[in-house]
């Protein structure tokens, strides 16, 4: 499956897509430090890094940009994907394996709310290959949050909630 910048929300995720893209060179995938550090550093903030074992495909947390350590918090560096609570994996178990199956980029919006806010993220995976064995070593994820406040809305005397943006 192949992604289009179009389906992008965000232009960083549409920026990041396009270096993720030069870098390729001609391979399905880049390679690991494929990607020019000097062109990834305005993301970096909002970049997870994560590899992949080459005996166990088991997915690594290796680094959390520092906007992302409030939401997520900095303990799941080091921590491998299936150890994280059920309730954060059920939200990237899927379209990380998607990742490293397809060897192509994923790209998802989900939702976490709270009594009294909401906030959804937009998030781009992007593959990375060892250069010696081709296969799916490692990956950067950009993940933006948009967060919206829940307000009670009244109409005939009764309440709902909506959510403002």
């Amino acid at each position: 499956m192949s992604l289009d910048a179009s389906q992008l929300h965000r232009p960083e995720l549409q920026e990041l897509l396009s270096l993720w893209e030069n870098g390729r060179r001609g391979r399905g995938i880049p390679a690991v430090g494929g990607l020019c550090p000097v062109d990834v550093a305005p993301f970096l903030a909002h970049i997870v890094i994560v590899e992949v074992e080459e005996t166990t495909d088991r997915i690594r947390f290796l680094q959390m940009g520092r906007e992302l350590t409030p939401i997520f918090g900095d303990d799941l560096v080091g921590q491998y994907l299936d150890e994280l609570p059920l309730g954060l994996r059920g939200h990237v178990d899927e379209t990380y394996r998607a990742m490293v199956a397809d060897r192509a980029p994923q790209y998802a919006e989900f939702e976490v709310a709270g009594d009294s806010w909401v906030v959804i993220f937009d998030r781009l995976m992007l593959p990375f290959c060892d250069e010696a064995t081709d296969r799916v070593a490692g990956a950067m994820v950009a993940i933006y949050p948009r967060i919206s406040i829940r307000r009670r809305v009244l109409r005939d005397d009764r309440e709902e909630e909506g959510v403002a943006a």
